[in-house]
């Protein structure tokens, strides 16, 4: 049989084959011609078995990056963003660009097998990565996490980016060093955490926190001689169980236990402690305690002292150097004749009284040229703003005692009965105070009634000058004295973390006993040498007595800020006050007249790259009429606590004042600091508060401000012992053109 085909169908199929070979030519062309200008790399996720070329350093036509082992799609975006790669570049890879992928891939975690290869055909490279994956994650199981301390949610957020991924288990034990670091800021560092991979379900991992449960806690009594008795040891160790909150079914928290065995030193409820963890057979915490004899009496009659105000006479020394005299061309002789001129005033203090306070009518009012200087209101010089403390050396012969009863109740509280006989009158002190009372689970009570009675002297040196008086002057001394009779009662909240909620509550008792003094001479100029009794004779003492009684109320709320080391001293902490006074006096026998005291003070500590910064913000606001305030209340000492620079003086309490200071710490050592400091300090008054100032700004709106601004360097010198306070030297340079040196003792809040 023959089969006939027509000649017209072999035609038409030649077309349609020469049609597509023509298509396939275009198609080929501008392909070669798209890679030969752009030269694009193209990415897969395929497999290819191809053999390993060496690669050469010359132009590529194309280049083709295959990917096999990833079929998850969230992986292959992580893997294209870890390797960076980049579908628009026109380099193709070497050798040492593929080591380098290599080693990022086996750096994620996430394969347990990683290979690639490379080849170059005619002008084309082909890169070829295996990898295999590890398991998927599906499961995180944290075993009784709802029992544990640490929030379900925090773990959540932190494990989220793992599931649906191969088991990464470098990137596993990076989130477990979150965990531990979340105990660890809380102060729980014997938390441990371990992770099993289970060979069963090989998507799920088991992850175990301990958080250090105690098996058993042991409180040691080191008895000495004059100790507590039996039944007193089974209050203490009962007490000492429930306060320093180390149960055996909470996890040991080794910050606060450390901060409760020191308060237990600072508020002189026993003598020594120390703590002691075995892990021999079974967790064991051993607490040992050396409480304080029961019953203790101590007797002084101290014969000399130097007072507080030592430092603060060394410094208006050497700011009076500072002040140009140091340039003096006869300064040798000007040293030698300040020498004996502060020798011999030390000289007449010692022959003045042999007590601790001066009798008030006989030497209270005793001209020094550095003391003050009468001049003109409109002269400014450093001797209007500079006066030295009339007490820095002090004779003392006052004969006192202290007796203390202590371990009274199952609260632990104590009596301390402090009496000291001075020449002026007797001072006395009493006080009963329960250290800790366990309210609830995590807060703790501190109770304290104070009765007492002191008698201290008004030292800064005032005087008033008008012409409404005959040209006459009005002085009045130094050493004015005031007696006072206080009752206190103050309650202490302990919270959980170290938080204070505290309320005093004070009624005090004030006699307020000076002299005025009237001049017929008015002194244009003090000379170098005291005054003699001729001019004394020139003046005449009127006695003032004025008697008040107020009332002071405060609320307090202090919150730690960091935990990193409990013995420094004014650690970042955040304390807000408030102080509401209530005063009458004869003048004003009404209870209505309230004034409140509103405080912030911020302290932090800012570390970052082996540098620290550290400000401290202080804001006072005050409401009401001020000329209520009681007088022990109207003055506010400004030194370099506050701002530095500056010579220290006392104001009146402002109606608003901002403090602001700045430390940047230059170089830093075990035991000094090297620092650099800004500070800014602002203070408002009511214009009727202080009358005609020279020193302040009448604005439009009846108030009067003033501003100090300073800048300096400072060297904080820290002793072994940490009982001293670090003392810092520092030097600063005002707004004002001013300069000033200080010696000053860092105090604690």
């Amino acid at each position: 049989m023959k089969l006939h085909i027509n000649k017209s169908f072999y035609a038409n199929i030649v077309n349609i084959l020469h049609i597509i070979c023509q298509i396939i030519s275009i198609i080929l062309f501008i392909h070669k011609t798209q890679f030969q200008h752009d030269n694009k790399r193209s990415l897969a996720f395929l497999s290819y078995n191809v053999t390993q070329t060496s690669l050469q350093n010359y132009q590529i036509q194309s280049q083709k990056i295959l990917i096999t082992g990833l079929d998850n799609y969230k992986l292959r975006q992580y893997i294209i963003n870890l390797l960076n790669i980049d579908t628009q570049t026109s380099t193709h890879l070497s050798s040492k660009d593929l080591k380098v992928w290599v080693r990022e891939l086996k750096l994620s975690g996430f394969f347990h097998s990683v290979k690639v290869k490379c080849s170059l055909n005619a002008g084309n490279q082909l890169v070829f990565i295996y990898l295999k994956p590890n398991n998927i994650l599906k499961q995180i199981k944290i075993l009784n996490l709802d029992q544990k301390l640490i929030s379900t949610c925090y773990v959540q957020k932190i494990f989220r980016n793992d599931l649906g991924l191969p088991i990464n288990f470098s990137r596993i034990e990076q989130q477990i060093q979150l965990i531990k670091e979340w105990y660890w800021r809380r102060g729980y560092k014997k938390v441990t955490i371990n992770f099993q991979y289970n060979s069963i379900n090989k998507n799920s991992i088991e992850i175990e926190i301990d958080e250090y449960l105690l098996n058993k806690i042991n409180i040691v009594i080191l008895q000495t001689s004059y100790s507590c008795s039996s039944l007193q040891n089974i209050h203490l160790n009962y007490w000492l169980k429930k306060i320093l909150s180390t149960n055996l079914d909470e996890p040991l928290n080794i910050i606060d236990l450390e901060i409760y065995l020191k308060e237990l030193q600072q508020q002189n409820i026993v003598q020594q402690s120390y703590y002691e963890i075995r892990e021999d057979k079974v967790r064991e915490l051993f607490l040992y305690l050396q409480p304080l004899n029961r019953r203790s009496t101590y007797v002084f009659s101290q014969k000399r002292i130097i007072t507080k105000s030592f430092l603060e006479y060394l410094e208006f020394l050497c700011n009076y150097s500072l002040s140009g005299s140091i340039l003096d061309k006869d300064f040798s002789m000007l040293v030698i004749s300040k020498i004996h001129q502060y020798y011999t005033q030390f000289i007449n203090y010692i022959n003045l009284d042999n007590a601790l306070y001066y009798k008030m009518c006989q030497y209270d009012f005793i001209f020094y040229q550095s003391l003050s200087i009468f001049s003109s209101l409109l002269q400014n010089s450093l001797h209007n703003h500079s006066y030295i403390q009339n007490s820095t050396f002090v004779l003392n012969n006052n004969f006192g005692f202290r007796h203390f009863i202590r371990y009274l109740d199952k609260y632990n509280s104590s009596i301390s009965l402090n009496l000291i006989f001075p020449n002026v009158r007797p001072v006395s002190h009493c006080k009963y105070y329960i250290p800790y009372i366990k309210s609830f689970q995590s807060l703790t009570t501190s109770l304290m009634i104070h009765i007492f009675n002191n008698s201290s002297f008004y030292k800064k040196h005032s005087r008033y000058s008008s012409m409404n008086y005959n040209h006459n002057t009005f002085i009045y001394p130094n050493n004015s004295l005031i007696q006072q009779n206080n009752i206190l009662f103050q309650i202490q909240h302990n919270l959980s973390g170290n938080k204070r909620l505290y309320n005093d509550l004070i009624r005090k008792k004030v006699t307020y006993n000076s002299w005025l003094f009237k001049s017929n001479i008015r002194f244009d100029k003090l000379y170098n040498y005291f005054t003699n009794a001729s001019y004394l004779g020139s003046f005449i003492g009127y006695q003032l007595h004025n008697l008040y009684a107020f009332t002071k109320y405060k609320l307090g709320f202090t919150v730690p800020l960091s935990k990193n080391d409990i013995s420094v001293i004014n650690n970042d902490c955040y304390n807000f006050e408030i102080t509401s006074l209530v005063s009458k006096t004869k003048m004003n026998h009404n209870w209505g007249s309230i004034i409140h005291k509103i405080t912030h003070d911020l302290r932090y500590k800012v570390n970052f790259h082996n540098q620290t910064l550290m400000f401290y913000i202080r804001l006072l606001y005050l409401i009401g009429d001020s000329k209520y305030l009681p007088f022990l209340e109207k003055f506010v000492s400004v030194g370099p606590d506050t701002i530095r620079g500056y010579i220290k003086e006392f104001s009146m309490l402002p109606n608003l004042s901002k403090n602001y200071k700045l430390e940047y710490y230059i170089y830093k050592t075990k035991r000094k600091v090297l620092y650099i400091f800004v500070d800014y300090f602002f203070k408002q008054y009511k214009s009727q508060q202080i009358g005609n100032s020279m020193h302040f700004i009448r604005d439009k709106n009846n108030i009067d401000i003033s501003l100090k601004l300073s800048y300096g360097i400072g060297l904080q010198i820290m002793t072994p012992i940490k009982q001293i306070p670090p003392l810092h030297i520092e030097y600063g340079y005002n707004m004002s053109h001013g300069q000033c040196l200080h010696l000053r003792i860092q105090q604690e809040n």
